[in-house]
């Protein structure tokens, strides 16, 4: 996600010393209480943004969400500190059942190490309705990696789940992504993932998809395609979307 980080540094006043004529001889230096500066430091580092999107429909991992009853409203809230970061997402779904809300809440640290990025965490998938209590929550825990070179970003994602659920318990999933940021500020990414999380194990989901910033919006269509082996068959879906992050 993209974000404008509003940082709780712009909170803490500066303020300017201003001098009445003359030329100034001499310039003061004023020494900063340690206390304040480590507040003014810790505030700095603190960082809260967060996201809306519109979206025609809302595909995970190659299978519809919404059961073809779109659009898609989205939109999420996320803390970071010095790595660490803890936010919460939502969307609309329909499954035919009780739940009609997605909320997933998620945490974890990212960093760079030589020139590689990495991202641990821990995502728990919630839907008020269907989840009556922790029994029926799906979790997973993630191992990512990315590099970058120049324009071009690729990466891989290692999820695996945690349940009571024995069915939906110890299933993994692995993805694959690259993204390139071309002329015109056009980014055409691309996703590929598979494992044992989809229906079988020989299944698979893509997409390839551009998106461009226009002021402060992202506008975006995105083809997802699942591939089914004991159908010998794709579903696929074309999703236009509009977000903006603050």
């Amino acid at each position: 996600m993209k974000k404008l980080t509003l940082s709780l540094a712009s909170i803490v006043a500066l303020s300017t010393l201003s001098f009445a004529g003359g030329e100034i001889a001499e310039a003061v230096v004023v020494a900063t209480p340690a206390p304040v500066a480590a507040v003014v430091e810790a505030a700095s580092d603190l960082e809260i943004s967060a996201n809306m999107t519109l979206a025609s429909r809302y595909i995970w991992r190659g299978m519809e969400q919404i059961n073809g009853k779109g659009p898609a409203i989205q939109g999420g809230i996320d803390l970071a500190y010095k790595g660490f970061y803890l936010g919460t997402w939502a969307s609309n779904v329909d499954f035919d059942s009780d739940a009609s809300m997605e909320v997933d809440v998620y945490g974890g640290y990212a960093g760079e190490v030589a020139g590689i990025g990495f991202d641990v965490g821990f995502i728990s998938y919630l839907y008020p309705g269907d989840t009556k209590d922790f029994d029926d929550v799906v979790s997973e825990v993630y191992f990512g990696v990315s590099k970058a070179f120049g324009d071009l970003e690729v990466g891989a994602k290692y999820y695996y789940s945690i349940a009571d659920d024995e069915d939906l318990d110890g299933l993994y999933t692995i993805e694959g992504s690259a993204s390139y940021k071309t002329l015109y500020d056009i980014t055409l990414a691309g996703t590929i993932g598979t494992g044992d999380s989809l229906a079988t194990e020989d299944d698979y989901y893509y997409s390839i998809g551009a998106s461009k910033e226009i002021g402060k919006f992202e506008v975006g269509v995105t083809y997802h395609g699942y591939y089914s082996d004991p159908a010998d068959d794709t579903t696929d879906y074309i999703v236009a979307s509009i977000s903006t992050s603050f």
